[in-house]
């Protein structure tokens, strides 16, 4: 809204303040703050920051597809933690009813590593757009395929997450099928 009635800058530094204003929220009643929001929260202040301090559009233009290889190499990240971020995801939304074995376990790390090839390709992607387009075409190329495919990307790990176990348990490289019988 703030970008349609006032222009760019207005929606950056709302965006800006916003992110500030939800952290001090966390901060007054002691909510922790997730890796994930404190990872957004950074990509928000810095890159608004950036576009403020810039004041021009050539690091707009190309900031959508650094975004994206950003949060790809983030998920990525997760890989090597207890938990990958997709479980993280699963857990707050309450998709777990009970403790995740390690075939579970596995089967987040696939789908974690999924959504890294996604944000990597949509970078691509986004930075053939910002080689080939306008600002202006850019934007609207990247709201609508952006959102498309996240929302189809959300769909297809949430309604395939049990089909994608199965096929590995078939191709038997869930952790439960290659351990020794004994």
């Amino acid at each position: 809204a703030a970008n349609h009635f006032f222009g760019l800058k207005i929606a950056i530094i709302c965006s800006v303040i916003w992110t500030i204003a939800d952290i001090a929220r966390h901060k007054i009643k002691k909510i922790p703050l997730s890796t994930f929001f404190m990872f957004s929260a950074a990509i928000t202040l810095v890159f608004g920051a950036l576009d403020l301090y810039l004041d021009q559009s050539v690091f707009f233009k190309f900031e959508a597809s650094l975004t994206n290889f950003l949060m790809g190499i983030y998920f990525f990240s997760s890989m090597f933690r207890d938990k990958t971020i997709i479980q993280e995801f699963a857990e707050s939304q309450g998709q777990l009813k009970k403790a995740v074995d390690i075939d579970t376990a596995y089967l987040f790390k696939v789908l974690t590593l999924l959504w890294c090839c996604y944000f990597w390709v949509k970078s691509c992607f986004y930075f053939w757009v910002a080689l080939n387009y306008s600002i202006e075409q850019a934007i609207v190329i990247r709201g609508t395929a952006g959102n498309i495919s996240l929302y189809l990307f959300i769909f297809l790990s949430v309604a395939g997450a049990k089909q994608v176990k199965v096929l590995l348990a078939k191709l038997n490289m869930l952790p439960s099928t290659r351990l020794p019988k004994t």
